[in-house]
């Protein structure tokens, strides 16, 4: 969940991501077939466990890893593969 976390922050660009956000986007994977309904709830209940301060905390090292060169040619890599 945590990774989920770290993309969700990456490809969204937000600032002070709250876990409604995260639940709808969670939401919106379903329904593009993204992942199973099961992988989600199990995401939602890692997510409700989680405090907003671990929030923040995924989100600024996801900050951090947006300007590593590795980290964004691996994620140029995983969208020509889509």
């Amino acid at each position: 969940m945590k990774i989920a976390v770290i993309l969700l922050s990456l490809s969204l660009g937000a600032m002070a991501i709250t876990k409604e956000e995260i639940s709808k986007a969670l939401d919106s994977m379903i329904a593009s077939g993204q992942f199973s309904k099961e992988q989600i709830e199990a995401a939602k209940k890692e997510l409700n466990s989680m405090s907003q301060q671990d929030i923040d905390q995924i989100e600024k090292k996801a900050h951090q890893m947006k300007n590593d060169p590795n980290i964004r040619r691996k994620a140029e890599s995983l969208k020509l593969g889509q």
